[in-house]
């Protein structure tokens, strides 16, 4: 029994299929990250409707604070090879922060005055947001951590540019 999920049209001919599976965007780590990090952040900003209430329109939370937590994950990683050229594992916010140089903390410490609580915080959300239905509780503050994507990817951004 032969099962067919599709096939990928990269070059736009021919009718449309469904298609399914994951592309590298490079063999460049550095480009990898930095290009998933962006569209991690998109994906967020679409499903939290940009941090926004809009009447009629609603917002898949979970997912949204999933996309954020791993955009900043990302962000960090990317920093951290852009400052070592080291690829690290690991989805702990605070771990990935404490990798980063002394100036590249204090940057990112300014995000927030009580940075220190909000990384503690959101230490785990990437983890506790995908296993949320393993949990009784599991509270998050969505535009808090959206916001905090946002920043870093600019953070990113700015990084990249000066390269």
């Amino acid at each position: 029994m032969k099962i067919h999920l599709g096939t990928v049209d990269l070059a736009g001919k021919g009718p449309g299929t469904f298609s399914m599976g994951t592309f590298k965007l490079s063999k460049d780590y550095r480009i990898d990250i930095f290009s998933s990090a962006r569209q991690f952040l998109a994906a967020a900003e679409f499903c939290l409707n940009n941090g926004e209430i809009i009447e009629g329109k609603p917002m898949l939370l979970v997912p949204g604070v999933v996309c954020a937590a791993f955009a900043c994950e990302l962000c960090l990683k990317w920093l951290i090879y852009n400052e070592t050229e080291e690829e690290v594992k690991g989805h702990r916010l605070t771990e990935l922060y404490g990798l980063l140089s002394q100036d590249m903390q204090n940057h990112i410490s300014a995000f927030q005055s009580a940075f220190s609580d909000f990384l503690q915080r959101n230490d785990d959300v990437f983890i506790k947001a995908r296993y949320h239905h393993e949990s009784e509780l599991f509270a998050f503050r969505e535009t808090e951590i959206l916001q905090f994507a946002q920043f870093l990817v600019s953070t990113m951004e700015s990084k990249n540019e000066s390269a």
